[in-house]
């Protein structure tokens, strides 16, 4: 009898029996057989254990896991639940590598869900850094913003003003200007000192008699620099 087959193709011969109900039970190559042994001992019991298929399958939930956790590891929010299943990928992975009819799959499942946890570290970076600069835009910080000129230059219509920082700390900050409320355009005024004023001006293609400008809304930089000119 032999312990462990060394083709994962399963030869015919005796394996430890996949059922655990007995020492060993005899594979004739395609399936499981009804000839088991115990202690030595041969007898014919009922076939009542999984078929090699199914070996196969137990050994593909860790690769399919894996696939599934480097799929979406990188992804931001998602990668929260893809390092949970890159890690159940790796402990099932390590659980399957022992049984030959499954040790390939169970392999690749380790190195895919090992793949899938360091996809996910960078997914979650990335989550950290993205909420990081969303809180940064909606919390400007104190200031004060101010228009001082409303009206037309050439043939524009330019809306210009001042912002304060009254923080104690060095802002950036992202001004949008509505006019007549018709319209809103944006600009970015960026590295303004504690105390500090600093100038903008926004432009928009607009002309009326009575133009009225003003501020729509004061905000931090925009996340990663997006859009910060309208």
């Amino acid at each position: 009898m032999q312990d462990r087959p060394t083709d994962p193709a399963r030869p015919p011969g005796w394996y430890p029996d996949p059922g655990a109900q007995h020492d060993h039970r005899y594979h004739n190559g395609t399936s499981w057989t009804a000839d088991v042994s115990n202690d030595g001992v041969r007898s014919v019991q009922s076939l009542s254990i999984v078929t090699s298929g199914a070996d196969q399958k137990s050994g593909n939930v860790p690769l399919i896991l894996g696939i599934v956790a480097m799929s979406t590891g990188w992804i931001p929010f998602l990668c929260f639940v893809a390092a949970v299943i890159a890690i159940f990928a790796v402990i099932l992975g390590l659980r399957r590598q022992s049984d030959p009819t499954s040790s390939g799959a169970a392999t690749a499942g380790v190195i895919t869900g090992t793949v899938g946890v360091a996809l996910a570290a960078a997914g979650i970076w990335m989550t950290v850094a993205i909420l990081a600069s969303v809180s940064q835009f909606e919390q400007p910080g104190p200031n004060d913003t101010v228009i001082t000129s409303c009206g037309e230059v050439g043939d524009v219509t330019r809306a210009s003003g001042t912002v304060t920082n009254l923080d104690t700390s060095e802002r950036s900050y992202t001004i949008t200007v509505a006019f007549d409320d018709e319209r809103t355009a944006s600009v970015a005024v960026d590295d303004v000192a504690p105390g500090a004023s600093a100038a903008f001006s926004v432009d928009e293609n607009l002309r009326f008699e009575d133009l009225e400008c003003r501020i729509d809304a004061v905000n931090g930089p925009r996340p990663f620099g997006f859009g910060n000119n309208d």
